[in-house]
């Protein structure tokens, strides 16, 4: 039986808010070391000095949404499920590298905060949608599915 989209909505927000408030309170702290360990090596390889944040970026919770989705998402075989959130993690992380390197290349091109930004918003607002892309590619069967039922019912679908 297939669960209602209200339903699907309910588990997202619970689940998003449930994975927020862990990495508010245990996992930002958890992840800095982690990502600074794997990061520099490649921030060195970028010819890029040493990065020293002090706190994970806000934009580093992008793994909540993309969790809550993809644990929620029916239908979707165990191996999906685990191979996308394997996958999809690394992505982000590798996403997370992508976003310091460029805002650190903002900053080195105009040495001001506000002059760096629009060199890094696209970025900032791929960052934003990537868990969501990243879920359609993994459950894309589940997308297409409920595009064809939303169509149905607005009577854009064909019988």
């Amino acid at each position: 039986m297939t669960r209602k989209p209200w339903l699907l909505l309910i588990e997202f927000v619970v689940l998003t808010t449930l994975f927020t408030v862990i990495w508010i309170r245990w996992g930002r702290e958890a992840y800095l070391p982690f990502f600074l360990d794997l990061a520099d090596p490649i921030f060195a390889w970028l010819e890029m000095p040493p990065v020293r944040l002090r706190e994970s970026p806000q934009r580093f919770m992008n793994y909540a949404p993309f969790l809550a989705l993809m644990l929620i998402t029916p239908a979707m075989s165990p191996l999906r499920r685990a191979l996308g959130i394997a996958i999809g993690v690394v992505v982000i992380f590798y996403s997370h590298v992508l976003m310091v390197w460029i805002a650190y290349d903002a900053w080195i091109a105009t040495s001001s905060r506000a002059e760096a930004f629009p060199m890094t918003f696209p970025t900032l607002m791929l960052s934003d949608a990537l868990p969501f892309l990243l879920w359609v590619v993994f459950a894309e069967k589940f997308v297409r599915e409920m595009g064809s039922l939303a169509a149905k019912k607005v009577g854009l679908g064909s019988g």
